[in-house]
């Protein structure tokens, strides 16, 4: 896509070069905000006035970006523009507290590709009908960390291993998670004030989970014999769905208004595959050292993933050079459902091996949605004919279902706290381009946030449970915004 400008539209290479050398720079460079977020809706703004101002543009947005928040809004469009918008961030802290005390701090610098919008709209005759289409990536998702403790400790009771055992515990986590989302929407200008619209989504979502857990030690018994105990779960599937966005506009010279209403996905096709595995060597059972195996993978399985009715509103009105923006964003509550169900076949399981009655557990993953409301407010006020100032804040409450806290198979969630996002910027105007940039930072914690198997735990006693704590974590992001929009024609 992003090559279409210079194959069909080559006399615009001049105009096109300096703003196009800084979107390459940033699709080198870029680290991503909200890298860390798994269980957010709106990590991601698009456009680029659209995104500077938080999303709050569901009864004004004048840009191809109306596929995305309120397709009504395409009526009033009277500029065709091929928008591309990136975002490159620098710096993004998470930290993460042990349930039992230890501090575990995470600091990275994550580098990958942008959270980008190519769109453009069809037809060049001043129609009533407009069409658009666009490219957006409203989730993407890289975490990988691993934490390993060693040394000695009171891994085995007094009675058979006296004194303190060397041990080295590890904990290795990856998840991947990208959603990538092509839209065409159509808008029908209804009269001078109003206007309705609506958007086809297809979805593609892609998961790649992965948790292993290491407990290696020597017990003091004379014959310094080595046990060890490990754990690891593997979930990855390919899931896509299609969901229509219905929208109605309003928009007068100094006042717009806007509604959509996005009922829930349907499923058009999925594949996924869930491997678990128990290992056990010299593992106290039952009062008896023995050792154990489960072991299971099963592929081709039928996905379930479900989005809940979502239900946007919001207002925009101007004061001579000054226009304010109001939005809210509603989503349903989904119960917990499950996944992918990989059920009890082809696993290996000996006669003593614990938790016999659940062993479903490890080759099922669940989720749920608890219901989400977040509220957006924007300040835009025109400068100069070519310089606007842009301001917003925005929530972005996480929708991690409490209800998944105890669970003993499959979450991929990691995320588990509410964000809140503040940027400023400036739009330049210059000819027939249009140059967005901006600066963002989020911030976000959770004080009662749900801790299981994370950590490594010296304690034999505890290495067959699957029991969860709660600690406390809290992430912050500073970084910078880039867009461009080119005015290729009037509709």
């Amino acid at each position: 896509m992003l090559f279409i400008i210079h194959k069909d539209y080559s006399s615009l290479k001049v105009v096109l070069s300096f703003p196009a050398f800084l979107l390459f720079l940033s699709f080198l460079f870029n680290s991503q905000e909200g890298k860390a977020q798994d269980s957010h809706y709106a990590t991601y703004q698009f456009g680029t006035r659209s995104a500077m101002m938080g999303g709050a543009v569901i009864g004004s947005s004048r840009e191809n970006a109306s596929i995305f928040y309120n397709p009504g809004s395409l009526g009033f469009l009277d500029s065709n523009f091929i928008t591309l918008s990136a975002n490159m961030y620098q710096v993004e802290r998470i930290r993460i507290a042990d349930a039992e005390g230890k501090q575990n701090q995470i600091s990275t610098n994550l580098i990958g590709a942008v959270p980008l919008m190519v769109s453009g709209m069809l037809g060049q005759s001043r129609k009533r009908l407009k069409i658009g289409y666009g490219v957006i990536t409203p989730v993407s998702f890289d975490f990988k960390e691993n934490w390993k403790i060693a040394g000695v400790y009171p891994v085995v009771n007094e009675e058979e291993s006296p004194g303190l055992e060397n041990y080295i515990g590890e904990t290795q986590l990856n998840s991947k998670l990208t959603e990538i989302q092509g839209i065409i929407g159509m808008g029908y200008k209804m009269s001078p004030h109003w206007s309705v619209g609506i958007s086809g989504f297809a979805i593609g979502r892609n998961q790649d989970f992965g948790k292993r857990i290491n407990n290696r030690y020597f017990l003091n018994e004379g014959q310094n014999m080595l046990s060890s105990f490990s754990q690891e779960r593997n979930a990855t599937y390919f899931h896509l769905r299609m969901a229509l966005k219905l929208g109605l506009a309003y928009r007068s010279k100094r006042f717009a208004a806007g509604f959509t209403i996005l009922p829930p996905s349907v499923t058009i096709a999925s594949a996924g595959s869930i491997q678990s595995e128990i290992f056990g060597t010299h593992v106290l059972i039952n009062s008896v050292r023995q050792d154990f195996l489960f072991n299971s993978q099963q592929d081709k399985l039928k996905v379930i993933y479900k989005s809940p009715l979502s239900i946007t509103a919001g207002i925009n009105w101007t004061v001579r050079r000054t226009t304010y923006g109001l939005s809210a964003e509603y989503h349903a509550p989904q119960a917990i459902y499950t996944v992918m169900d990989g059920g009890k076949e082809n696993s290996d399981k000996p006669t003593l091996f614990p938790k016999t009655d659940k062993n479903q557990f490890y080759l099922t993953q669940k989720t749920g949605r608890r219901q989400v409301l977040n509220l957006a407010f924007a300040y835009e006020y025109v400068i100069t004919r070519h310089v606007i100032l842009v301001a917003s804040i925005r929530t972005n409450m996480t929708y991690y279902h409490n209800g998944l806290d105890h669970f003993e198979g499959i979450k991929t969630e990691i995320s588990t706290w509410n964000l809140y996002h503040i940027r400023s910027g400036l739009i330049l105007k210059q000819g027939h381009s249009q140059l967005t940039f901006g600066f963002l930072y989020g911030f976000g914690s959770d004080n009662n946030r749900p801790q299981t198997d994370e950590f490594p735990r010296p304690d034999e006693a505890r290495f067959l449970e699957s029991k969860t704590g709660f600690s406390r974590a809290s992430y912050g992001s500073l970084g910078f915004l880039l867009g461009y929009s080119f005015l290729l024609f009037d509709l």
